[in-house]
């Protein structure tokens, strides 16, 4: 009996064979997802009663699946982000863009980010990652770390958004599959950076440069960058 993509050794029965090739047919379009990312499965029957499931590349489980990280960042031509905990520029369009990337989903920033912002910010689930494991904030989660922000949201089946602050986005950035880029077409006076990120490890899914308007002061660009 052969069936593509399983190795079956079968010291059983003709009858028996019958049997356990129907079983496998159905084992074998179960594994479908697992087939499509190149593990395949090889059974061997090791006896009438018993099979062992292994895996021809070197991932020998199956691991859960985790939502994408992302994050959504504006930036000065400088990496600039802020100055006295404070943003560097008004900018209604980079506001619009950040609401209409990540509503609906959930988003994790640090303390000073959410004093910043001053309130959880709605349609969104929001996570504040904060070293004072006291701090209560209604409408918002409290964690201790990234890592405890990441494991609570394992479950979720959208993108997570991480939204700042430098630290966090230090940590999380070699973590992230997609950067929501806002860059502002100007070289700002900061303190606070975003850390410098290598081209050459990202392709450029979309960029959307945008000039200056009355309501608008900077020059812009708006970009999605994937993690290759």
């Amino acid at each position: 009996m052969e069936i593509t993509g399983l190795e079956i050794k079968l010291p059983c029965s003709e009858s028996h064979a019958t049997l356990l090739q129907f079983a496998m047919t159905l084992y074998y379009r179960h594994c479908e997802e697992e087939r499509r990312r190149n593990l395949i499965p090889l059974v061997y029957l090791q006896s009438k009663e018993s099979f062992i499931p292994t895996y021809t590349n070197e991932t020998m489980t199956n691991k859960p699946k985790t939502p994408s990280l992302s994050i959504a960042v504006a930036v000065g031509e400088n990496f600039a982000i802020g100055k006295n905990n404070q943003l560097l520029w008004h900018m209604p369009a980079d506001l619009k863009f950040f609401k209409q990337t990540t509503s609906g989903h959930t988003i994790i920033m640090g303390r000073k980010t959410f004093d910043s912002v001053g309130r959880p910010l709605p349609n969104r689930r929001n996570i504040v990652i904060t070293r004072n494991s006291s701090l209560k904030i209604e409408g918002v989660e409290v964690v201790n770390s990234l890592d405890e922000a990441l494991e609570i949201t394992k479950t979720e089946e959208k993108p997570v958004f991480i939204v700042g602050g430098a630290e966090i986005y230090r940590q999380a950035l070699p973590k992230t599959e997609t950067l929501y880029l806002t860059t502002i077409h100007q070289t700002f006076d900061a303190d606070t950076f975003f850390p410098e990120i290598d081209r050459s490890e990202w392709e450029v899914v979309s960029a959307e440069p945008h000039k200056a308007d009355e309501k608008n002061k900077y020059d812009y660009t708006f970009e999605v960058l994937k993690r290759k």
